[in-house]
């Protein structure tokens, strides 16, 4: 995990609380248990024992999964070992980031973010191995299924694609998945209106992903359901800050302190460098300061 994905500076957040939906939803998905189980249950195996046990490390365990990639692709039988597999290992990675807590992913998000960074070659070709025209495994659009289920998967997977995002995964850079959860849940809702499960998603977000936060909001980031605007992190600072007057209960406490502490830490970095909020200009934290033209 990279510096900036770091969290030994927080108190360590005890387990999310399990929502209804997300009970619904923590185990791996129907399309996987549909598969053969030894189609799935060998990535399953060695997926799961290096999360148990120091042995496979990320990178040994990328490496088994990369030679039973070519070893799909050169299977003759079954027919569609090859997608059998992706299957097999995409369904692995959801159930277990589901059901994991944030703070034991370190090693789940190792794994994901190397084997991103792999490719395979094709023993029939001597070629890069693509799959309907995509390189293996850099850039699957069946990683795109997890992207899918987002909303309805629970704060344990929004973590686990915060800290991808964070650690330059690019399966799981997308502006839009983060524009959803901290721009449009709070662009309709009074300050008073805001629940508890949205906070909890927002201080997620800004724990494990603050950097994209932060640059998507001075980037102007523009997505398919809006554009980010200079005053959203102003914006979810207050809430934060509100918030604590609201929900007392000791975990979303914990979660808006550490959130507020990862705030600050951007803000240190960003050596307080104005933002422009309408015609004025405010530092990172609200305070308005004089514009240099004026």
């Amino acid at each position: 995990m990279s510096e900036s994905t770091n969290l030994s500076h927080f108190v360590s957040l005890p387990r999310l609380p399990i929502t209804e939906s997300e009970s619904q939803t923590s185990s791996s998905p129907d399309w996987f248990l549909t598969l053969d189980p030894a189609q799935r249950q060998e990535p399953k195996g060695i997926i799961e024992r290096m999360m148990r046990q120091a042995d496979p490390s990320p990178a040994k365990a990328v490496e088994e999964i990369v030679s039973l990639s070519a070893a799909a692709a050169a299977a003759s039988e079954p027919p569609n070992a090859l997608s059998y597999h992706v299957a097999g290992v995409i369904g692995t990675i959801y159930g277990l980031c589901m059901s994991t807590p944030p703070d034991e992913q370190s090693k789940l998000v190792d794994f994901t973010t190397l084997l991103q960074q792999q490719t395979v070659l094709d023993p029939k070709t001597g070629q890069i191995l693509t799959r309907d025209d995509q390189a293996f495994w850099t850039s699957l659009p069946e990683i795109s299924l997890l992207i899918a289920d987002h909303r309805i998967a629970g704060k344990n997977f929004i973590a686990f694609i915060a800290q991808l995002g964070e650690d330059k995964c690019e399966w799981f850079r997308d502006a839009k998945i983060i524009y959803e959860d901290l721009v449009l849940r709070f662009s309709e809702e009074e300050m008073s209106e805001i629940g508890q499960e949205t906070v909890q998603i927002a201080c997620t977000w800004l724990i494990y992903a603050p950097n994209q936060v932060r640059g998507h909001v001075q980037s102007r980031t523009q997505t398919r359901h809006g554009q980010f605007k200079n005053d959203d992190w102003l914006r979810l600072r207050q809430i934060l800050q509100h918030s604590q007057g609201v929900y007392l209960d000791e975990h979303t406490q914990e979660m808006m302190r550490c959130a507020l502490a990862a705030m600050d830490k951007i803000e240190v970095k960003a050596a307080n460098r104005p933002i422009n909020v309408g015609s004025q200009a405010q530092d990172v934290r609200g305070n308005t300061v004089l514009n240099s033209s004026g």
